[in-house]
This record gives C-alpha cells, sequence and structure tokens, in this order.
C-alpha cells in the first residue's frame, strides 16, 4: 500500500514504474520528457490514479499491464511518442474518465484487454486512433473523439460504443463487425 502525491518526475529512463503493488493511490503527478513511459504500472490491483500531467514522454504516456481494478481520472496525456494510454497483458476492470488525452504521435487511448470502461474524455488530434477496442465486453461512452486519423476504431466483438461525439476524424467509426452495439453516437 502507498500513497503517492505532488511528485514532479522529469527527464528519467522511465519516469514512474509501480510493480506487484494494491490498494494505492497516485494524485497530482507530473511526468514529463521520460526517456521511456511517463508512467508503467505492472502486476497490480486496486490503483487510483488521478489529477495528474503525463507529457512528452518517449514511450507511452501511462503503460497498465496485467494490472486489475485500475482507476484513472482527470488526468492529462499529451505529446507522448507512442499512445497516450495503453492498456495490455490481462488487464481488466479498468476505469478511464474524465481525461484530456490529445497530441500524442500514436493513438489516444489503445486497449488490448477485457472488460475496460472509457467514459467522459476528450481525446483529440492524436496521429492515428482516438480510441482503439482491441478486447471484448469493453465500454466506450460519452467521449469526444475529434481531428484524429480515426475516432474510434473496433478491432474485436461484444462491446458497447455509445454517445460519444466522434466528429472530423477521417473516419469516425471503424466497426468491421457485427456483435456490438453502436447506438446512439454523433458522426
Amino acid at each position: 500500500h502507498f500513497y503517492l502525491s505532488n511528485i514532479a518526475l522529469k527527464s528519467n529512463l522511465n519516469n514512474l514504474v509501480i510493480d506487484d503493488s494494491g490498494d494505492s493511490s497516485l494524485t497530482q503527478i507530473l511526468s514529463e520528457t521520460g526517456g521511456g513511459d511517463g508512467v508503467t504500472i505492472n502486476n497490480s490491483i486496486s490503483i487510483s490514479f488521478s489529477v495528474s500531467d503525463i507529457y512528452n514522454n518517449l514511450g507511452h504516456g501511462l503503460l497498465l499491464n496485467n494490472s486489475d481494478s485500475v482507476t484513472v481520472s482527470s488526468c492529462e496525456f499529451s505529446n507522448n511518442s507512442l499512445n497516450g494510454i495503453n492498456i495490455i497483458g490481462n488487464s481488466k476492470y479498468v476505469n478511464i474518465s474524465t481525461c484530456s488525452i490529445h497530441l500524442n504521435n500514436n493513438s489516444g487511448i489503445y486497449l488490448m484487454c477485457d472488460n475496460i470502461r472509457i467514459h467522459n474524455n476528450s481525446v483529440v488530434d492524436n496521429a492515428t486512433d482516438g480510441i482503439v477496442v482491441n478486447g471484448s465486453y469493453c465500454i466506450a461512452t460519452n467521449n469526444h473523439c475529434v481531428n484524429n486519423t480515426n475516432g474510434i476504431n473496433i478491432i474485436t466483438d461484444n462491446n458497447i460504443i455509445s454517445n460519444n461525439i466522434c466528429i472530423n476524424n477521417i473516419t469516425n467509426i471503424i466497426d468491421p463487425l457485427v456483435n456490438n452495439i453502436i447506438v446512439n453516437n454523433i458522426i
């Protein structure tokens, strides 16, 4: 268990790495110009990450790997060389809300896991996709995906994509599959 607050990390190889942790909180973290990922959370459970600025890192802004029950809220992820937020491994029950994710050199949010909830985020001006859903039983709702190459790119089945505003993207919503629920989106 730990609580980190009001910490500035700058120009480290990987600015902040959390391994094998649980029931912990990170708030008001500034992670900038790292040589790798801004923040990495590996093999952890029940983590709260909020009110933080992660930008100008050479890797992902936030990398979640094999972590469960992680809440990311009210954060800004910008100008990272890869994805703003990248969720991989067996991560599940991740909740991303009220974040500003913009100007990343790849996708704003890229998830390759099941049971992820993405809601009430601003995902704008990322080089490729605003949001990539490459997992099942995920929910993306009430997000603003604007000026990305693709607004929301859905690669797998059994997801709910609703009440999003996807405008001024080259393609607003990509869904080549038949088993997704896509309703009430503005495109």
